[in-house]
C-alpha cells in the first residue's frame, strides 16, 4: 500500500511538473509575440512612409511624363497600328536621351566638374581600374590635389628623370627594361644644385585629363608631383601600370637610360630631353633625340579627381561605338 501510495504522489509531482513547464513555454511564447507585435507597431509609421514615397517616385521617373504625353497626343490611337507603336518607340528613346544627358548635367553641378564621369579605355592604370570600368569624377583645385608640391621660381625647369634600368642580353643585342622611381629637380640647366627630389609612387590622386596628343580622349592616370613654377600650375602624371611618366620625350629608338634630363618652358611650352648616364651594357652608342610631343600637364585641362569607379559598366559603350 506504502509503494502504490508513493507511486501516486510521483505520478501527481510529474504530472504538475509539467503542467508548470507548459505555462512557462505559454508565458514565453505570449512575451515573443508580444514583443514583435510592439516592434511592428513601432515599425508601422516606417512601413507607411515607405509606401507613401514609393508612390510619389513615379513623379521623378521622366518615362511617366512620356506616357502621360504619349496618351495626350495620340489617345485611342496608341498601339493601334505598327506606325503608332514606332513612335511610342522613338518617344521613349528621345526620353532617355534627354534624361541621360540632364542627369550628366546635375551630377557635374553636383560634383563640380564638367565631367563627372569617364571610361577606362586601357590597361595604363592596372590593377587598380580596368578597361571598361567607369569612374566617378570630383572638381578639385589645385592646392587640394594630393601629391606631392614643388614649387620654382622660374617657369622654366630643369629635371631629371632618375630610372631603374635592367638588361637581358638577347640574340639581336640588348632587351632592356626601365621604370622611373625618382624626380629630381635641379635650380639651372647645369644640374648643379639639387632644389628638390620626388619619389614616383602610387599616393598621388588619380586625375582625369584632356590627352596632349588627341584632346577628345581623356586620359585617366595618378598625378606623382605637383609643380608651381612662377604663376604656373602643372602636373606631372603616370599610369600605375606604365613603365614611363606622361612626359613621352621621343627618342629615335628606345634609350636605355638611368637618367632622362628634361627641360621645359612651362610658359612657352618648349620642351627637350635627352639621356643622362646611359646604361653601360646596353650598347646604344650616340643618342639623338627629337622634341617632345608632350609636356607636364597644365592643370586648368584636369576634369578632376576620381573618387571611385565602377567595374565593367563602361564595356557596353566600347562594344557599341568602339574605343
Amino acid at each position: 500500500m506504502a509503494k502504490k501510495h508513493s507511486n501516486k504522489r510521483a505520478k501527481k509531482h510529474k504530472n504538475e511538473k509539467a503542467k508548470e513547464q507548459d505555462k512557462n513555454v505559454k508565458k514565453q511564447s505570449f512575451s515573443f509575440v508580444s514583443r514583435l507585435k510592439s516592434v511592428f507597431s513601432f515599425l508601422s509609421p516606417v512601413f507607411s512612409a515607405l509606401v507613401f514615397v514609393r508612390s510619389k517616385l513615379k513623379y521623378f521617373d521622366p518615362f511617366y511624363y512620356a506616357e502621360r504625353l504619349i496618351a495626350r497626343v495620340l489617345g485611342e490611337k496608341m498601339g493601334s497600328s505598327k506606325f503608332f507603336v514606332a513612335l511610342e518607340w522613338i518617344a521613349y528613346a528621345v526620353t532617355g536621351i534627354i534624361s541621360a544627358y540632364v542627369l550628366l548635367f546635375l551630377a557635374g553641378v553636383l560634383l563640380g566638374t564638367d565631367l563627372p564621369g569617364v571610361i577606362v579605355l586601357s590597361a595604363s592604370m592596372e590593377p587598380v581600374m580596368y578597361r571598361g570600368d567607369v569612374v566617378v569624377l570630383q572638381g578639385t583645385d589645385f592646392d587640394s590635389l594630393s601629391a606631392p608640391l614643388v614649387e620654382l621660381d622660374s617657369e622654366k625647369m630643369f629635371f631629371s628623370v632618375v630610372r631603374e634600368c635592367t638588361t637581358k642580353n638577347i640574340a639581336q643585342g640588348y632587351l632592356f627594361f626601365c621604370h622611373p622611381t625618382d624626380i629630381v629637380f635641379f635650380e639651372t640647366e647645369k644640374r648643379d644644385k639639387v632644389i628638390g627630389s620626388v619619389p614616383v609612387t602610387t599616393g598621388g590622386d588619380v586625375v582625369v585629363f584632356d590627352s596632349q596628343i588627341n584632346s577628345s580622349i581623356p586620359v585617366i592616370h595618378r598625378a606623382v608631383v605637383k609643380v608651381r613654377a612662377g604663376e604656373k600650375e602643372l602636373v606631372i602624371t603616370k599610369g600605375d601600370n606604365n613603365s614611363y611618366l606622361d612626359l613621352f620625350p621621343i627618342f629615335q629608338r628606345p634609350v636605355c637610360a638611368e637618367r632622362l634630363d628634361v627641360t621645359f618652358d612651362a610658359d612657352t611650352k618648349w620642351f627637350s630631353a635627352k639621356a643622362g648616364d646611359v646604361c653601360v651594357n646596353g650598347g646604344e652608342g650616340p643618342v639623338s633625340q627629337r622634341p617632345g610631343i608632350a609636356y607636364p600637364t597644365d592643370f586648368s585641362v584636369i576634369h578632376g579627381k576620381s573618387v571611385f569607379h565602377i567595374p565593367y559598366v563602361g564595356w557596353f559603350k566600347l562594344i557599341v561605338f568602339g574605343s
